[in-house]
């Protein structure tokens, strides 16, 4: 037979089919001899090539043969091929062969693949080979796979193996992993060895960790070891850090150490840090050293940082050193910087310098810095040849800008 002579029965349309001995059955078709005439393949099965002379059974279905006739796998099996000769068991199902029929799975058991021959037990579940049947695990145990054969303790419990049964772990007292054999202190308690049995730390102390075998001195509290009994500190002083063993002065309390006992800072002077041995001038106050005993400023005069020797002049106050006795700006001016030693002219007032004494500018004129000013411009509506004073009012009807030398 040459390749001019093979027809597939999609071809044929107006030749016999009986007269087309050389025509080959199509996909989905088939006869004895893979030739005309051809039959459809039965349900559940088909043919994937031309010129088939059986049927494959479909994925889903199979026969003993895994050729046609075909059946329908049974309920909880499935043939995930064509051509199967068998049903496996679906995940969560199994038989002795592995095959259908299939049961399911018992209650706390499962099976995670097809064609399974036993069930395992599920999370939270046991048994002595890990298989069905299985029982739940005891209350402060479960499991975190499938499969096992013994219940691990959790978090909150413990037992001397570590497996069911479990207890909870005593008051002051905690694990935090699973198959604990024993219960770690919790933080504000303690024991000699920082497992369970616990006790609360006394008064005035704590822990900073789980596990602890000693209690600290809380913020506040000191002790010659920094560990309990531990005693408040006084008056004016606390600890920085958790299990200290003094007690530093705070803010506005001193002593010649540093630390307690500790005195109050006098009436005009602070302290900056945390544990001074000196109390500094505060602002308004001074002293030959800038420290206490501390002296009012003068009025007028301030001390710019706290610490100060000196009292400077205050916003406007002024002296030819800038310190005190300082004066008050004469009217008309003022100065914003402490210390200073002149005033300058205001808004509205001028000298020849800028700087006090200062003279109001005449009628029609005024002035626009703070830094002094040493003239006076004509306002809008009034001009003068320079524009600045003295200054004539525009004629009616005409107007001007501010500094005009004109009027239109």
């Amino acid at each position: 037979m040459n390749e001019t002579n093979y027809y597939l029965r999609s071809n044929l349309n107006i030749i016999d089919e009986q007269s087309c001995s050389n025509c080959f059955c199509t996909p989905g078709h088939y006869s004895a001899s893979g030739k005309v005439p051809c039959l459809d393949c039965p349900s559940g099965s088909t043919s994937a090539k031309p010129g088939a002379t059986t049927c494959s059974c479909n994925a889903g279905y199979y026969s003993a043969t895994g050729r046609s006739p075909c059946s329908q796998c049974p309920a909880g099996s499935n043939a995930p091929s064509t051509g199967s000769t068998t049903c496996p068991c679906n995940p969560g199902l199994y038989s002795f062969s592995g095959y259908a029929p299939c049961s399911q799975c018992a209650q706390g058991s499962t099976s995670t693949s097809s064609g399974s021959t036993t069930c395992s037990c599920t999370a939270g579940h046991y048994s002595s080979n890990g298989l069905s049947p299985c029982t739940r695990c005891s209350s402060g145990s479960s499991t975190t796979a499938n499969g096992q054969t013994i219940c691990s303790c959790t978090a909150g419990h413990y037992s001397i193996s570590g497996a069911a049964p479990c207890k909870s772990c005593p008051q002051g007292s905690s694990s935090s992993t699973t198959a604990a054999t024993s219960c770690t202190c919790s933080q504000g308690y303690y024991s000699g060895s920082g497992s369970s049995p616990c006790k609360s730390c006394p008064t005035g102390s704590t822990t900073t960790s789980t596990g602890s075998i000693a209690c600290a001195c809380s913020l506040g509290y000191s002790s010659v070891t920094g560990h309990s009994p531990c005693t408040e500190c006084s008056t004016g002083s606390t600890t920085l850090s958790p299990g200290s063993t003094t007690c530093t002065c705070t803010d506005n309390f001193y002593s010649s150490t540093g630390l307690s006992p500790c005195k109050s800072c006098l009436t005009g002077s602070t302290t900056s840090i945390k544990g001074s041995k000196i109390c500094e001038c505060s602002l308004g106050y001074h002293s030959l050293s800038g420290n206490a005993p501390c002296t009012s400023c003068p009025t007028g005069s301030t001390t710019i940082t706290p610490g100060s020797s000196v009292c400077s002049c205050a916003a406007n106050y002024y002296s030819i050193t800038g310190t005190a006795p300082c004066t008050a700006c004469p009217t008309g001016s003022s100065v914003s910087t402490p210390g200073s030693t002149s005033c300058t002219c205001e808004n509205g007032y001028y000298s020849s310098t800028g700087l006090a004494p200062c003279a109001r500018c005449p009628t029609g004129s005024s002035s626009s810095t703070t830094s002094g000013a040493n003239n006076c411009y004509c306002k809008a509506g009034y001009y003068s040849g320079s524009g600045n004073a003295p200054c004539r009012q525009c004629p009616a009807g005409k107007t001007s800008r501010p500094g005009a030398t004109k009027c239109y």
